[in-house]
């Protein structure tokens, strides 16, 4: 037997095939690869991250708070406190709201109960927890909560 093998063919492969480009090219798709790949999970991981984390709504979210607050007219006195959060995909929104002093707690009610049907109409699954105070008692306290009054320029919420 030669060295050609059973059949006569030469299967002996050279080592190394040169002038065709492909030995610099794989290197560089792998490394384009790997990136990319890293950059995608790396963004899955941040998005994941910030459904398990609680932090606060974004400023467009706080101004629907603010526009279901105002849209009862002149009963509003103001509102003081304003906290949200988001957890996962709720929404939890706390204030304390000021009325005007001469409504029912009947009234009263009523407004409260309209705003936190707004709020949960823009987010179904909104926990809203809003305290009612009469204008006449209510004391907001500076460095313990943004809020706004009608007066007021509502550009610091």
């Amino acid at each position: 037997m030669d060295e050609r093998g059973p059949g006569g063919g030469d299967h002996r492969r050279p080592l190394a095939r040169r002038g065709n480009g492909r030995g610099r090219l794989r290197p560089l798709v792998a490394i384009g690869l790997a990136a990319y790949l890293s950059w995608t999970a790396g963004r899955i991981l941040w998005a994941a991250i910030q459904d398990v984390l609680d932090t606060s709504l974004p400023p467009h979210e706080v101004d629907r708070v603010r526009d279901a607050v105002l849209a009862e007219g002149e009963a509003v006195v103001a509102y003081h406190r304003l906290r949200t959060r988001r957890s996962g995909q709720e929404r939890h929104v706390d204030l304390h709201l000021v009325l005007q002093p001469d409504l029912t707690l009947a009234e009263a009610d009523a407004i409260r109960r309209r705003i936190e049907d707004r709020l949960v109409a823009a987010w179904p699954r909104a926990v809203v927890t809003i305290q009612v105070e009469p204008a006449e008692t209510a004391s907001p306290r500076p460095g313990r909560g943004r809020g706004c009054s009608r007066d007021a320029d509502s550009a610091g919420l």
